[in-house]
């Protein structure tokens, strides 16, 4: 997240107030997340966010709608619940951003922000619980894989600019 956002220009993509808006609503979330896990268990729970991620792909192909304030509301408490159930949170997120009709650059840029504050009051979450699924190595095989990911990611991104004309308007 804030390896992306510090590329030049990537600040002035992200629409803050709708990023602003799912994370605020991810706030109602983020509790009953704890909550439904302990309900549910780790098993339903995998099974849930696989159906989840299914019927986010099905409903884009299907039906592309845009979408508004209220959507918005229900995207990012869905967001706030999976994040501190599974630490998946994407669907939501990307279904209800896709609908808003932004250019690639504006999306990556605003899910990056979204990403990144969901990650982190998460993770604060589960520290002040003390979570078990939480430890030091973990944290460090994360950070390190984020880094490692941005770094191929950029390297991907230019060599696609470089070889197709179309993506150049998107790219740094």
């Amino acid at each position: 997240g804030p390896l992306i956002l510090s590329e030049p220009g990537q600040r002035g993509r992200v629409q803050w107030r709708e990023a602003g808006g799912l994370v605020a609503a991810a706030g109602v979330g983020l509790p009953l997340g704890v909550l439904v896990l302990g309900l549910l268990g780790r098993h339903s729970m995998q099974v849930l966010v696989g159906l989840l991620a299914l019927a986010t792909l099905v409903v884009q192909r299907l039906r592309p709608a845009r979408t508004g304030v209220a959507s918005g509301a229900v995207a990012g408490t869905v967001a706030g619940v999976l994040t501190t159930a599974t630490s998946i949170n994407g669907p939501p997120l990307v279904l209800w951003l896709r609908g808003r009709g932004h250019a690639p650059d504006v999306f990556r840029a605003t899910m990056t922000v979204a990403f990144l504050a969901l990650s982190l009051i998460g993770l604060a979450l589960m520290l002040a619980a003390d979570d078990p699924r939480l430890s030091p190595g973990l944290v460090v095989a994360g950070l390190a894989g984020a880094i490692i990911g941005w770094r191929v990611g950029r390297l991907v991104f230019r060599r696609l600019a470089q070889d197709v004309p179309a993506f150049q308007s998107h790219v740094v």
